[in-house]
């Protein structure tokens, strides 16, 4: 049986763009050997999402917040801290680490019961 995802809609979809565009941008300025990979499943208890992809350089940050690359730093620059936000407001969180040329993010976020109806 499948879970019946409540959360599976604007917020989500959103939340999806976003990581898939960081990860396809930065994998495009990366000179390395590109790759972006994707795994999206859901289990018992929870959805999960993780994105691993290639990139330039170390990202920026300032006080703990990533910042953006972008030269338009008013239009550009917020994706990751509400990235994080919708995973808490959908229940669940958002993790990311990297190092000199891999960004990792982990996306997961819980079901609230009554899912497999």
């Amino acid at each position: 049986m499948s879970p019946n995802l409540h959360y599976i809609d604007v917020s989500l979809g959103i939340l999806l763009g976003n990581a898939l565009e960081n990860a396809f941008e930065a994998n495009i300025r990366s000179g390395r050997k590109r790759y972006v990979e994707i795994e999206i499943t859901a289990i018992q208890t929870q959805f999960l999402c993780y994105i691993r992809n290639t990139m330039s350089s170390k990202p920026k940050s300032i006080d703990g917040i990533l910042q953006s690359s972008k030269k338009d730093r008013f239009r550009h620059g917020i994706g990751m801290q509400s990235m994080i936000k919708t995973c808490s407001n959908l229940g669940g969180f958002m993790e990311y680490e990297f190092d000199d040329d891999i960004f990792q993010t982990w996306i997961m976020i819980p079901f609230s019961g009554d899912e497999y109806t």
